[in-house]
């Protein structure tokens, strides 16, 4: 049985996922989708989609927001 609480990702949001996976961090798909980060990480990988943003991109784009090396 399914719990009650757990809610499926729609098509619209599968679809929205894939389009920005790899050009946006987890944590904007997550909040774009109002979802939580960890739901959006599950998924791509029960999926095979990797969500890994490049770090050219992150420096152009999210620099604002840090990296994994913390420099911004």
């Amino acid at each position: 049985m399914v719990s009650k609480y757990r809610r499926f990702l729609t098509e619209k949001e599968t679809a929205y996922i894939r389009r920005v996976a790899g050009k946006a961090p987890a944590w904007v798909i997550a909040r774009q989708i109002k979802r939580k980060e960890k739901d959006i990480f599950n998924w791509g990988s029960r999926n095979h989609v990797s969500l890994r943003v490049p770090s050219h991109i992150m420096n152009k784009y999210w620099r604002g927001h840090g990296t994994k090396t913390g420099q911004v």
